[in-house]
């Protein structure tokens, strides 16, 4: 079963991201990424700076600012991002793996050789991220949709909290799946992520009455050559172990006999 195929799908945003060492001149490069960028299907060009808090191990913490260009497509369902380190690819509009792959790699296709990302730059870390928003369908409600042992009871807090939520690390084959599950009381507190790639933002449901499902498989590739062929068995592989992860572990049966039917 793949969880793309679902009539009722959960999910509302997934992001790739190839990161890589630093290019500190990457501006000069822009303007040319632009146009590239343009003619392969990204014509709506953004900037934006975003907010970095950097944990100085005792010695309190650093703030720094770092510039994101966006290049969208028409309909603003799919995005890239590119900072000075990473080339990220978002999408709202996720059909299957097999669709969304070929826009990650245009994406590193077109841009790396602009930054001369193969002759000077390294791979560092290659990640696949799925966002589920779970809501009540069918009369059921989002706790019976996430096993219990995958929330750790933290369902169970009073309503005053603001944010109950449950972290699980897994090691793969591949690398390392974090998952978490949190339920916040107010929809604001997690519309932030959505409105920081600066795409038409999904269809939520109205009410507080819902939870996020957050899983990011990750490998750290540090100093591994900048190669397409390698970037994209990697995203094969952490989409594969991901997917079974997600089936076979997270959700109830009743959660994927609901999301599965067809819409009426």
């Amino acid at each position: 079963m793949k969880r793309t195929k679902l009539p009722r799908s959960p999910l509302v945003l997934v992001v790739a991201q190839v990161r890589f060492s630093t290019v500190e001149d990457i501006q000069k490069y822009v303007p040319t990424v632009k146009e590239e960028l343009k003619v392969s299907g990204f014509p709506c060009p953004d900037q934006s700076t975003i907010q970095q808090i950097t944990v100085m191990g005792g010695q309190g913490f650093q703030v720094s600012h770092a510039d994101q260009w966006h290049f969208a497509d028409k309909k603003k369902h799919n995005n890239i991002i590119l900072t000075k380190n990473s080339i990220s690819v978002n999408t709202v509009n996720y059909d299957t793996f097999d669709v969304f792959l070929p826009n990650v790699l245009t994406a590193v296709t077109k841009v790396s050789p602009i930054l001369n990302l193969p002759e000077y730059a390294a791979l560092e870390r290659i990640s696949l991220r799925y966002v589920d928003w779970i809501y009540e369908l069918d009369g059921v409600a989002p706790e019976r949709m996430i096993k219990p042992e995958y929330t750790g009871g933290f369902l169970d807090a009073g309503e005053d909290v603001l944010l109950r939520q449950m972290i699980t690390d897994r090691k793969t084959s591949v690398g390392t799946v974090r998952s978490i599950i949190f339920k916040p009381n107010d929809i604001n507190a997690v519309m932030g992520e959505f409105q920081s790639v600066r795409l038409n933002q999904p269809k939520f449901t109205q009410g507080n009455h819902f939870l996020i499902l957050d899983i990011e498989h990750t490998k750290t590739v540090p100093n591994e050559d900048f190669a397409i062929d390698y970037i994209e068995s990697s995203f094969q592989s952490l989409h594969d172990e991901m997917d079974t992860l997600f089936f076979e572990i997270m959700p109830t049966k009743e959660a994927l006999d609901i999301w599965g039917k067809e819409e009426k």
